[in-house]
């Protein structure tokens, strides 16, 4: 079977390569190259910690060594989101560390080298738009569940003590009519 070869059909081209970035994520990436390059000068050493034996250790246990490899990169602890240029979630790491955090990401979140961030709806009146979304961290998040599980229980609880409440309240007044229409037949 004999193919041709494909051609274009339509007149279309494009005269213009695309841009890589929008007019704001480009001003946002000149704003954290500067911010990256104080960050480094301000932190020159890796924050990594192991302990004695070389596994990693939590980011806020002072009794394990740091690494003793220059800083040459910046974790961001929160992804880089809405948290991008944030420094309260940078972290001065080596490429070593730093590459290591990346590949073991549950073991670097248990470690406090990671934030994870749950999105939450909250209460639909406080905002216009009818969803308000609230970060919470991995703990807040668990807190929060177990927190709206009590809530839903005790309202449980309560509603079905309500019910017997009515349905005694209920059985009372039918017995009193019963009783009253049995002293009217006994008047007779």
């Amino acid at each position: 079977m004999k193919r041709s070869p494909l051609r274009r059909k339509s007149w279309l081209r494009r005269r213009a390569r695309l841009r890589q970035f929008s007019p704001a994520g480009k001003i946002k990436s000149v704003i954290y190259t500067k911010q990256r390059a104080e960050f480094l000068a301000e932190h020159p050493w890796c924050e990594f910690r192991r302990k004695a034996d070389g596994t990693p250790a939590h980011r806020l246990d002072i009794s394990a060594r740091r690494c003793k490899r220059r800083s040459t990169q910046v974790h961001h602890r929160r992804f880089r989101g809405r948290w991008h240029n944030d420094k309260r979630f940078f972290f001065p790491s080596c490429a070593v560390d730093h590459d290591w955090i990346n590949k073991n990401g549950k073991e670097a979140e248990r470690l406090g080298y990671i934030e994870r961030i749950y999105l939450v709806p909250m209460d639909l009146s406080k905002y216009e738009s009818g969803m308000m979304v609230a970060a919470l961290s991995h703990n807040q998040l668990y807190a929060c569940l177990v927190a709206t599980f009590v809530i839903g229980l005790i309202t449980l609880v309560g509603l079905v003590l309500a019910f017997v409440i009515e349905v005694r309240r209920d059985r009372q007044e039918s017995d009193l009519e019963r009783q009253r229409e049995l002293q009217d037949w006994d008047a007779f």
